[in-house]
């Protein structure tokens, strides 16, 4: 027997809320896992300009203890 969407929407609203995380966490796993949602060009050229501004910037930024110590001190 086939369950439609409302009686499927139903059963998952007796869930814990722990239980409806942990279920929607595997239905997106499952859906990455079977290419269903596909990535836009556009995100993967966002990945691609961020890593590279990571990597060219990379001596740019301050030690965190450095940083910790200016705001201990202000």
């Amino acid at each position: 027997m086939d369950m439609g969407a409302a009686e499927l929407f139903s059963e998952i609203r007796r869930l814990s809320s722990s239980e409806q995380l942990e279920l929607v966490s595997d239905v997106w796993d499952e859906l990455v896992r079977s290419d269903a949602v596909p990535v836009p060009d556009w995100h993967v050229e966002e990945i691609r300009r961020r890593l590279a501004d990571d990597t060219s910037e990379a001596t740019s930024g301050k030690p965190w203890a450095s940083v910790k110590k200016g705001i201990l001190n202000q």
